[in-house]
């Protein structure tokens, strides 16, 4: 019980840093889990983008490896994201896109 009611102390505290920065911090926070959610995503976007590029030849080998690069970078970037949330500086590091899925 006593586990429970500190971890609800530390949520609590977590949620009061995050409201006070609601802006940054919670847009920090979403961004960091839809990288690490849709990060799959990139390995099919590797493919295409070689494929258009280049062919099929070098999207079944170069793309499959672009596209688990950018994979691993969006996932690393979104994990880094959601854990340092309430911590400045709130810009984004992966830029194009911010947000996979977004427009």
């Amino acid at each position: 019980m006593k586990k429970f009611i500190v971890l609800m102390v530390i949520v609590g505290i977590l949620f009061t840093v995050s409201t006070a920065y609601a802006d940054t911090a919670v847009k920090k926070l979403g961004r960091g889990l839809s990288n690490v959610f849709f990060s799959p995503i990139e390995i099919g976007i590797g493919i295409r983008d070689i494929y258009r590029e280049n062919g099929i030849a070098a999207a079944t080998t170069w793309g499959v490896i672009d596209g688990f690069a950018r994979f691993a970078g969006r996932a690393i970037c979104g994990a880094y994201e959601t854990v340092t949330f309430v911590l400045p500086p709130y810009n984004a590091i992966i830029t194009n896109p911010e947000f996979l899925l977004g427009k």
